[in-house]
C-alpha cells in the first residue's frame, strides 16, 4: 500500500513538472475589477557633499469594467477612481496631476492572449493639456531665481505628461500590462519576455521583463519576472549641458533592475496581485573650465498591486471620488 501511494505521488509530481499550462484571459460581461496600487519610493542624492533624501507614497485605485465578452475578445473600460500622493519636494503637484488624470478614461479590446485593439480615449484632452501646463509650470520659479537648467527640466516635465495620454503611449502601456500572458502553452520553469521602449522628451527608457512560470495549484498560477530598466539620456543630458554654457561636458551611468512576483487567478487569467521591488542607481558627472562635480543618486521603489471584485472596507471611502 505504501509503495502504491509512493508511486502515485511520484506520478503526480512528474505530471506537474512536465505538464503544459495555458494562461488565458477568461472574463465575463459585467465583471468589475478594482486594482489598488500602492507605491513607495525612496530617493537619496548627494551634491557638493550635501545629502538629501526624499520619500514618496502613492495610492491609486483604478476600476476595470468588462463591457462585453464575445468569442475570447473582451471590451473593457478603464478609469481612475482615486489617486493620492505624499508631497513631492514640498509640492502638492502629484495630487493635482492625479486629480486631473482621473478625468480621463479609456476603452479597449483585449483578446484571450492579451492582444490589444480598438483603443478609444474618453475625455477632453485639449482642456487636460491646458490645465496640465498650468500645474507643471507652478513647480518652477518664473522670477529672478529661474535658471536655464530649471527651464530644461520644466519643458521635460511638460513634454512627458503631454505624451502620457497619447494614443500610442496608452496602447504600448496596455500591451505591456498584459505581457505576463505567454501567448502559448508553458511548463514549469519556462520563460518568455517582453520589451517596451518609449521616448520621454529625449529620455529613452526601455522596460524589459523576463517572465518565469514558477508553480501552479488548484486556484492560482505563480510567476516571477526579472525586471530591467535601461535609459538613453544623451539627448536630455546634452540639453542640460547646453544650458550651462559653452565648454561643458557631461555623462550619466544608470543601473536599474528588480523582481516582480505575480499571482494569477487560474480561472480568469487576470492578476490577483503583484509585488515589485526595484533598485536604481544614477551617477551624473559634469566638467567645465575650473568646474567639475559628480552627483550620485540611488532609488528604491516598492509597488504592490492587489485586485478585488469587491473593494475592501478600508478603501470604500474612496469610491465617492468616482
Amino acid at each position: 500500500m505504501k509503495r502504491t501511494i509512493f508511486f502515485l505521488s511520484f506520478f503526480f509530481l512528474l505530471n506537474n513538472l512536465f505538464a503544459d499550462y495555458e494562461i488565458l484571459l477568461n472574463l465575463d460581461e459585467g465583471d468589475i475589477f478594482y486594482s489598488v496600487n500602492e507605491t513607495n519610493a525612496n530617493v537619496d542624492t548627494t551634491m557638493f557633499g550635501e545629502s538629501t533624501s526624499v520619500e514618496t507614497y502613492n495610492l491609486n485605485i483604478s476600476k476595470l469594467t468588462v463591457l462585453s465578452s464575445k468569442m475570447g475578445v473582451f471590451r473593457i473600460k478603464s478609469e481612475l477612481v482615486y489617486a493620492d500622493s505624499s508631497d513631492f519636494a514640498g509640492q502638492n503637484i502629484m495630487d493635482d496631476l492625479s486629480l486631473l488624470l482621473g478625468r480621463i478614461s479609456y476603452e479597449f479590446s483585449v483578446d484571450k492572449n492579451g492582444a490589444i485593439s480598438d483603443l478609444v480615449v474618453l475625455g477632453d484632452r485639449e482642456s487636460f493639456n491646458a490645465e496640465l501646463s498650468s500645474i507643471v509650470a507652478g513647480l518652477f520659479s518664473e522670477g529672478e531665481d529661474a535658471t536655464d537648467q530649471l527651464e530644461v527640466v520644466k519643458n521635460t516635465y511638460l513634454n512627458f505628461f503631454d505624451n502620457l495620454l497619447d494614443d500610442k503611449t496608452i496602447l504600448e502601456n496596455l500591451e505591456a500590462s498584459f505581457a505576463y500572458l505567454p501567448k502559448k502553452k508553458v511548463a514549469l520553469g519556462d520563460t518568455w519576455n517582453s520589451s517596451l521602449t518609449q521616448d520621454f522628451s529625449g529620455m529613452l527608457a526601455t522596460l524589459s521583463n523576463d517572465y518565469t512560470l514558477k508553480s501552479v495549484d488548484d486556484s492560482n498560477i505563480y510567476l516571477d519576472s526579472l525586471v530591467r530598466l535601461d535609459f538613453d539620456l544623451d539627448e536630455y543630458l546634452q540639453s542640460m549641458i547646453a544650458s550651462f554654457g559653452e565648454g561643458f561636458t557631461g555623462s550619466v551611468d544608470v543601473d536599474a533592475s528588480g523582481i516582480c512576483t505575480y499571482v494569477i487567478d487560474k480561472n480568469t487569467g487576470y492578476p490577483l496581485s503583484s509585488s515589485l521591488n526595484l533598485k536604481a542607481s544614477f551617477m551624473y558627472s559634469f566638467e567645465g573650465e575650473g568646474f567639475s562635480f559628480t552627483m550620485p543618486m540611488s532609488m528604491v521603489i516598492t509597488e504592490k498591486v492587489s485586485t478585488y471584485k469587491v473593494l475592501p472596507e478600508e478603501y470604500l471611502k474612496y469610491l465617492s471620488q468616482e
